[in-house]
Protein backbone atom coordinates (compact mmCIF):
# COMPACT_ATOMS: atom_id res chain seq x y z
CA UNK A 1 0.00 0.00 0.00
CA UNK A 2 1.87 3.07 -1.47
CA UNK A 3 1.10 6.74 0.70
CA UNK A 4 2.20 9.61 -1.10
CA UNK A 5 3.07 12.77 1.09
CA UNK A 6 0.94 15.99 -0.71
CA UNK A 7 1.66 18.18 1.61
CA UNK A 8 3.61 19.13 5.12
CA UNK A 9 1.36 17.04 7.28
CA UNK A 10 -0.95 15.33 4.86
CA UNK A 11 -0.59 11.65 2.77
CA UNK A 12 -2.98 9.64 0.84
CA UNK A 13 -3.59 6.19 -0.41
CA UNK A 14 -4.44 5.57 -4.01
CA UNK A 15 -6.22 1.99 -4.64
CA UNK A 16 -6.23 0.28 -8.04
CA UNK A 17 -8.52 0.32 -11.07
CA UNK A 18 -10.83 -2.21 -11.27
CA UNK A 19 -13.32 -4.66 -9.64
CA UNK A 20 -13.88 -4.99 -6.37
CA UNK A 21 -12.60 -8.71 -6.56
CA UNK A 22 -9.15 -7.43 -7.87
CA UNK A 23 -6.40 -6.08 -5.86
CA UNK A 24 -7.41 -7.50 -2.51
CA UNK A 25 -10.51 -5.19 -2.86
CA UNK A 26 -8.32 -2.00 -2.58
CA UNK A 27 -10.07 -0.36 -4.97
CA UNK A 28 -10.91 2.85 -2.98
CA UNK A 29 -8.54 5.75 -1.94
CA UNK A 30 -8.11 7.15 1.86
CA UNK A 31 -6.21 10.28 3.09
CA UNK A 32 -4.79 11.19 6.68
CA UNK A 33 -3.30 14.54 8.31
CA UNK A 34 -0.93 14.35 10.99
CA UNK A 35 -2.10 17.01 13.43
CA UNK A 36 -0.34 18.14 17.19
CA UNK A 37 -3.31 15.97 18.69
CA UNK A 38 -3.26 13.09 16.63
CA UNK A 39 -3.96 11.38 13.47
CA UNK A 40 -7.00 12.77 11.29
CA UNK A 41 -7.93 9.68 8.18
CA UNK A 42 -10.61 10.02 6.04
CA UNK A 43 -11.91 7.10 4.57
CA UNK A 44 -10.96 3.76 6.08
CA UNK A 45 -11.07 2.17 2.60
CA UNK A 46 -13.45 -0.83 2.05
CA UNK A 47 -12.56 -3.66 3.98
CA UNK A 48 -11.60 -4.32 7.97
CA UNK A 49 -7.94 -5.56 6.56
CA UNK A 50 -7.44 -2.58 4.66
CA UNK A 51 -7.95 -0.43 7.34
CA UNK A 52 -5.88 -2.47 9.31
CA UNK A 53 -3.11 -2.54 6.39
CA UNK A 54 -3.88 1.52 6.23
CA UNK A 55 -3.29 1.99 10.39
CA UNK A 56 0.25 -0.05 10.26
CA UNK A 57 1.38 2.60 7.20
CA UNK A 58 0.55 5.23 9.05
CA UNK A 59 2.40 3.95 11.99
CA UNK A 60 5.12 3.94 9.97
CA UNK A 61 4.80 7.43 9.86
CA UNK A 62 3.84 8.60 12.96
CA UNK A 63 3.33 7.43 16.73
CA UNK A 64 0.70 9.67 16.91
CA UNK A 65 -2.65 8.04 17.78
CA UNK A 66 -5.57 8.17 15.14
CA UNK A 67 -8.62 10.41 16.74
CA UNK A 68 -10.37 10.78 14.27
CA UNK A 69 -12.01 8.79 11.27
CA UNK A 70 -13.99 9.97 8.78
CA UNK A 71 -16.23 8.22 6.56
CA UNK A 72 -17.60 9.68 3.10
CA UNK A 73 -19.26 6.43 2.04
CA UNK A 74 -20.08 2.78 2.56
Amino acid sequence: MPIRQVGEHSYYALGGAGMATENEGFISNAGFVVTDEGVVVFDGLGSPSLGQALRARIAEITDKPVVKVIVSHY
